[in-house]
């Protein structure tokens, strides 16, 4: 019995705090603003939208932790290409699936999200991959951000998104927000 109140207590001393445990998606965070972050316009990823979901790609106004974010709806799957300036040593980009597809009736099985670089666009290397499942791990629930160290020589990133499960897109309601690069 003893065993059980520690934990307990302690949970209700750290909620009397007001003090909560850190993640990605704390609706306190707040994301990067390094003033010598370029962004990456958004109307060049969406022109290169290409594969079976690009009828659904936009831009589109999604809530971040410092406010509103403009961010390209790209509903799984879909390929975006845009080039980089030169010397570019890092990506940092916005990513998540919008609220209403993990909290109606039907939701989505998840979506993978995917970036990779290169020079040459035949010859892409992946750089990063995260899969959120938010009707299921809450944590994936809201915006997300993650930082990428590019190679040397990288002119060109692509963004995609896919499946999570299966090949299962319904639902796939993804979205790249805010991507710049230092």
């Amino acid at each position: 019995m003893l065993r059980l109140l520690v934990p307990l207590a302690m949970l209700l001393t750290i909620s009397a705090c007001g003090q909560q445990a850190p993640t990605e998606t704390s609706p306190s965070a707040t994301f990067r603003t390094d003033p010598d972050l370029t962004p990456l316009p958004l109307d060049s990823l969406l022109a290169s939208a290409s594969d079976a979901g690009s009828q659904y790609a936009e831009l589109i106004q999604e809530p971040g932790p410092d406010g509103p974010v403009a961010a390209v709806f790209a509903h799984a799957p879909t390929n975006m290409v845009v080039a980089v300036p030169t010397n570019s040593s890092e990506l940092v980009v916005d990513f998540g699936i919008r609220e209403a597809a993990y909290t109606g009736a039907e939701r989505t099985t998840g979506v993978c999200f995917i970036v990779s670089g290169g020079n040459d666009l035949a010859a892409m290397n992946e750089l990063w991959r995260r899969c959120l499942t938010p009707a299921d791990v809450e944590a994936d629930r809201g915006m997300h951000e993650h930082s990428i160290a590019l190679p040397v020589q990288t002119t060109l990133l692509r963004f995609s998104t896919a499946a999570a499960v299966d090949g299962q897109t319904n639902f796939g309601w993804s979205y790249w927000g805010n991507p710049r690069v230092h």
